[in-house]
């Protein structure tokens, strides 16, 4: 029993020792014989990866590298092997097409397959596998079928405001959530959520939340598989049970609708209208399907909850938009067409996706073997390489007065100090050939819903918000409750 005792005692002392030294010596190599050891940026950030994934999990990984652009500069080292970059250049260096092949592709440890091992439009790494989701599915959001989505769109625009009439306090936030559901669902699966009739998340909608939050889990996971990644299996299940549920709540929606054979004109009729031998498996759709209806709903009550609580935090801009969209005599004017001519209603709305972006987190690129030219800097092969929106949104080399609100700077003939901004360092659709395809979808529904927001009620901010703005980001926003004071308006009120 001694001898074994102090065998194991022998034996655990060596494998300590082994893996202390290998940390060392990797510290070593990335802090003094690294590609990148060149480059700026926090010491801690260099020695080891693991410090990058504490401030992804802890959800302060937004914030943090907005922190270190500002000390280190326009291109930072925020990991031993990766680099973060925030200028209107390095969004063309980094996701332009390039012929030739010399893009650069995703990075594979970010975009992880699906539980079903299948792809899906945003999780597929190749250039041609890409080209085969997204060619199907821009049937689905051609001019012609966003036409035909508008009258669907616009009821369920009507029961929302219909619903905040009854509440004169409500967690605004919620209510664009319950809005957008069922608005994508209604769309892209041809039955909504019923969120807005009862007022309530449907239960698929309340696991997105939860499943979205903990991807950094998985993540930290696949990338130290072990011994952090045995030990999430063992302390995070329900991580895990999570993802297999949402999953599965997707495939049912799918099937349902796949059974009712209808000829109802939505975002699965144009898909399978236009799908054969060539085009996407079942696992493919279903997860295509999946992607659309979480990026096609979330991100846009997010960018609704953030322009309501800007506006609502700087009256005069509120009350400049008051005067714009309440020129027309109804909401029932406050169409699709009508309201993409509204100057400063656009205006805001950039500004907000400035200030507040639904995708805050970067989407990461790797090198090609040879290297590439990124911003003016040779960056060496197999480098992870992304722009961080939210650092660059907010960065003094763009924009003047970065940090404040002012609508004015997108306006054609904005005010001289702000002449100068980097206005297309702003991609909330990110750039190049993976860019969103439901860009017109979501600025047309954004337009809509915040145009008839501010026709039909006063806003005022409730004092239990606090700096509400100031969120933790799990790849989007963890947002709170948005407590708005909501009067209506005379049909004849402040008509101009």
């Amino acid at each position: 029993m001694t001898y074994t005792f102090a065998t194991t005692y022998s034996a655990l002392t060596v494998a300590t020792f082994s893996i202390l030294f290998y940390c060392l010596v990797q510290v070593v190599y990335n802090l003094y014989f690294h590609p990148l050891r060149r480059f700026p940026g926090p010491i801690h950030r260099a020695t080891a990866d693991l410090f990058y994934f504490l401030s992804l999990f802890s959800g302060k990984e937004v914030r943090d590298e907005h922190r270190y652009h500002t000390i280190y500069g326009p291109v930072v080292r925020v990991a031993p092997n990766t680099l973060s970059f925030t200028t209107t250049r390095a969004w063309k260096d980094i996701y332009d097409f390039k012929p030739g092949g010399n893009h650069l592709e995703k990075d594979p440890w970010f975009y992880a397959r699906s539980m079903k091992g299948a792809g899906d439009i945003i999780q597929c790494i190749g250039k041609q596998e890409h080209a085969r989701h997204r060619k199907l599915i821009s049937h689905a959001f051609s001019d012609a079928a966003l036409r035909e989505q508008e009258s669907m769109i616009k009821n369920h625009v009507d029961l929302l405001i219909q619903q905040l009439k009854r509440r004169p306090e409500v967690d605004i936030t919620a209510w664009y959530n319950f809005a957008t559901f069922d608005i994508i669902g209604d769309l892209a699966l041809g039955d909504s959520f019923k969120a807005l009739e009862g007022g309530q998340y449907h239960p698929w909608v309340s696991k997105i939340f939860r499943n979205v939050k903990y991807l950094s889990v998985f993540r930290l996971g696949k990338a130290y598989p072990f011994p952090i990644g045995t030990l999430l299996n063992i302390l995070e299940p329900v991580v895990f049970r999570l993802a297999e549920q949402h999953s599965r709540c997707s495939d049912e929606k799918v099937d349902s609708r796949r059974a009712k054979q209808s000829d109802r004109k939505d975002f699965y009729s144009y898909i399978s209208r236009y799908d054969d031998d060539r085009g996407l498996s079942d696992a493919e759709l279903k997860n295509d399907m999946e992607i659309i209806v979480v990026a096609g709903s979330e991100t846009t009550a997010t960018l609704l909850s953030g322009a309501t609580y800007l506006l609502m935090k700087h009256p005069t801009m509120l009350k400049k938009l008051e005067s714009e969209v309440r020129h027309f005599s109804t909401d029932e004017e406050l169409t699709f067409l009508s309201t993409s001519q509204l100057p400063y209603l656009n205006a805001i709305i950039e500004e907000s996706f400035r200030l507040y972006p639904p995708g805050p987190v970067r989407a990461p690129r790797i090198t090609k073997p040879g290297g590439a030219m990124i911003d003016g800097h040779y960056v060496p092969g197999s480098t992870r390489v992304a722009v961080m929106p939210y650092a660059a949104s907010r960065a003094t080399w763009n924009f003047h007065d970065p940090e404040k609100f002012v609508p004015e700077r997108w306006l054609k003939d904005c005010p001289t100090e702000y002449e100068l901004d980097q206005r297309s360092v702003v991609q909330p659709f990110g750039r190049g050939a993976r860019a969103c395809i439901g860009r017109n979808l979501a600025m047309n529904e954004i337009r809509t819903v915040l145009a008839r927001m501010i026709w039909n009620f006063e806003l005022e901010q409730l004092p239990r918000n606090g700096v509400w703005i100031n969120q933790k980001a799990y790849t989007l926003w963890d947002k709170p409750p948005l407590w708005v004071k909501l009067t209506p308006r005379s049909p004849s009120q402040d008509m101009v």
